[in-house]
């Protein structure tokens, strides 16, 4: 979910970067629009088997019609992880230059590269989602080859994550 991605990545910026990093309590609240999520959707991922058969139906035969909430839901997504990249992107930018000297097992200058890497997947991943949001709504139906793009690139920023993690 983007309202788990952009605060996941905030925070991992913040702990690689910032030798002061400690969870604080109030960091939670970062998590709150998610939760609320998946308190709305609880109802909907809670229905029996033969309903998901019967969404699974529609869906895939492309007949599913994207409601005014789901629209709504997806475009506060959208934003929320937009919004989080480009903050954290220029919270990475900033804060390169001050911990220049700070010492690690892994350099400082190393650790800015590899969050700006992981910025630009994430950019990357929210203006996909984003173009397949426009695309949904111009149709006025979900359409499941949008939903196999949107997981591959899911998955390819995820291999990406992965293998640089490797190296």
């Amino acid at each position: 979910s983007p309202f788990l991605l952009g605060p996941l990545f905030f925070l991992y910026a913040k702990s690689t970067l910032d030798s002061s990093f400690q969870w604080r309590h109030w960091y939670v609240l970062h998590f709150v629009p998610y939760l609320i999520q998946q308190l709305l959707y609880a109802p909907f991922l809670l229905r029996g088997n033969d309903d998901w058969v019967a969404f699974a139906g529609v869906f895939l035969a492309g007949d599913l019609v994207i409601s005014t909430t789901a629209a709504v839901a997806y475009a506060l997504q959208i934003l929320h992880l937009l919004a989080y990249t480009f903050v954290t992107i220029m919270w990475i930018r900033s804060s390169s230059s001050r911990t220049a000297h700070t010492s690690y097992l892994t350099p400082m200058p190393a650790r800015a590269r590899w969050l700006k890497s992981l910025g630009v997947c994430f950019a990357l991943l929210a203006v996909t989602i984003l173009l397949l949001y426009i695309y949904i709504l111009q149709r006025g139906r979900f359409n499941p080859v949008t939903n196999y793009i949107y997981t591959l690139v899911t998955s390819a920023t995820i291999y990406f994550i992965a293998y640089v993690m490797i190296l």
